[in-house]
């Protein structure tokens, strides 16, 4: 398995992954993932093989020019430079197979490189996302601040330091 970043020909798989995942996930359609990669990102994929995407991790810098209102809150309260991951999504057949650990790693090695120290996400614990929640805990995040968002959810917002990681090939 390998992590890339996330190319214009990935639409299709990246929509199908974002389909099946919610409410898990903000849904996503061919017009707001184009506007999301326009932003500077770093957005990425998982690739069993060449071609056969089966995760996906949308995350931006706390420079990107971007709207999302959690990352607003991270940008009022987190003073480190931070990647803010906005969405992350596995297809239902590589689910429990360290595919999300996959993706983390790579961005956390793309933060370590570009001298950014803290990650930031936000869980929903209204809709409730308990395996989402203990994916993050079991990955080092803890809770910063809780908020409710314009449409509703309410999240639990977290944060983990960048360390260098390595990851073996699967």
């Amino acid at each position: 398995m390998r992590v890339r970043r996330l190319e214009s020909s990935d639409e299709s798989q990246v929509l199908t992954i974002n389909l099946s995942s919610r409410p898990g996930v903000a849904p996503l359609d061919s017009a707001e993932l184009r506007r999301l990669c326009s932003v500077a990102n770093y957005h990425i994929v998982a690739e069993r093989s060449p071609g056969e995407i089966v995760g996906y991790l949308l995350a931006f810098d706390n420079d990107a020019d971007y709207d999302g209102e959690e990352f607003r809150t991270f940008r009022k309260n987190v003073s480190a430079p931070y990647i803010y991951i906005d969405q992350i999504a596995v297809a239902e057949a590589s689910k429990e197979t360290g595919v999300g650990r996959l993706l983390y790693e790579a961005l956390g090695s793309m933060a370590h490189e570009n001298a950014i120290s803290t990650m930031c996400c936000e869980v929903n614990q209204v809709p409730p996302n308990p395996v989402s929640r203990a994916f993050h805990e079991k990955l080092g995040f803890r809770r910063l601040s809780t908020m409710t968002t314009a449409d509703q959810r309410f999240v639990e917002l977290m944060v983990r330091g960048v360390y260098a990681e390595t990851s073996t090939e699967t």
